[in-house]
């Protein structure tokens, strides 16, 4: 996939309307794939990371494996995404039926084993716009 190139002056607009998009933006920008090492995962999705603050792959083998080889039984899995933002570690599963209990777990244990393996989030509180201090606003009330 290959990078578009944005303007400065469309990023200072942007960054006076959110430094949480502004982020985001710089990430993808930075960002470079850290493949698994596992063809089969690596062929199916695509893990961007900055590799000066993770310093290892975030999918090693093991995992990539535990995210291919969901449990036979229950709910199939279609999809995996898991992002990372000030706000926490978020994680979604596409399944194909609502998941059963055993599914459930087993995406908690993915889940978990991937937290393990995030570093911590940062953000910089000197990149507020619009958008962020109508939000901070809203959450301290």
């Amino acid at each position: 996939m290959g990078r578009v190139a944005i303007p400065a002056v469309a990023e200072e607009r942007i960054a006076a309307f959110s430094g949480t998009a502004a982020s985001a933006l710089e990430f993808l920008r930075e960002a470079q794939e850290m493949p698994s090492g596992i063809a089969e995962f690596d062929a199916a999705y695509r893990i961007l990371a900055l590799p000066e603050k993770t310093g290892h792959p975030l999918v090693e083998a093991s995992l990539a494996e535990k995210i291919l080889r969901w449990p036979a039984g229950g709910a199939a899995l279609h999809s995996f995404l898991a992002w990372r933002d000030p706000f926490g570690l978020h994680c979604q599963a596409r399944l194909s039926a609502p998941p059963d209990w055993a599914t459930v777990t087993y995406f908690l244990a993915v889940a978990e084993q991937l937290s393990a393996r995030i570093p911590a989030s940062s953000s910089s509180p000197e990149r507020r716009g619009v958008v962020d201090r109508l939000v901070g606003r809203f959450l301290a009330s």
